[in-house]
């Protein structure tokens, strides 16, 4: 809960500092009055307001990638890649007085290849005592400021973001790596802005993936 606290804290600190405006959170406001965000072309999107209910059924691809690597080799490999998120340089921002810019600045610095790990949770310990030899670590991995270009455009973009990425080993103890594919979770949403944005999130993973000693580019295509 904690991690997404801080989640939701940077993008609400990305709205201030985009819109140069106060906030107005549902919750806070007076009933019916609806949030309205600033988006990066100033153009106004109503994101609050009533409820809207209903099914929206879409298709997603689950990506399964086996590595080829010994389970410890790429789990390494792969932190290195998308290392743990630092809260530190981001928290100062608005207490500096900074901007956006700033933002993008520390998450830059702290995503080498783009994506950060904000959780991970290693199911191993726990799941060995009831006698499974299977390893297993999940990961939620992402981006605030690729989160933010989404979030704009329809708050339902965190459904998917941060990305759920799970490492698992199979019977000759090498690592395997699945995944839905952002750009069907993003694509689902029908907005073009955001479904590029999960295409330009396809080519991310790719990338960390080369970075990792793995060509898994045949998979998002």
């Amino acid at each position: 809960m904690h991690f997404f606290n801080r989640f939701a804290e940077v993008l609400v600190l990305a709205l201030r500092l985009r819109a140069g405006r106060r906030v107005i959170c549902g919750h806070d406001s007076e009933p019916g009055m609806a949030v309205v965000l600033r988006s990066s072309r100033d153009r106004f999107r109503e994101v609050g307001g009533p409820a809207v209910t209903g099914q929206r059924k879409h298709t997603v691809t689950r990506i399964e990638i086996e590595t080829g690597m010994p389970y410890n080799d790429f789990v390494t490999a792969f932190e290195k890649a998308a290392p743990a998120f630092d809260p530190g340089p981001v928290e100062l921002v608005p207490e500096s007085g900074g901007t956006w810019d700033d933002v993008r600045a520390a998450i830059a610095a702290n995503a080498p290849h783009d994506l950060i790990t904000y959780t991970r949770i290693n199911a191993t310990p726990l799941l060995s005592v009831a006698g499974h030899t299977v390893r297993s670590i999940e990961y939620l991995t992402g981006n605030h400021v690729i989160a933010e270009s989404m979030f704009r455009y329809d708050p339902k973009a965190l459904l998917y973001a941060p990305l759920r990425i799970l490492i698992y080993s199979d019977g000759d103890g090498n690592a395997v790596l699945t995944m839905h594919k952002p750009s069907d979770e993003f694509g689902s949403l029908g907005i073009p802005e955001v479904t590029a944005v999960g295409e330009h999130l396809d080519r991310i993973v790719v990338n960390v993936l080369r970075v990792c000693g793995v060509d898994a580019s045949h998979h998002f295509a």
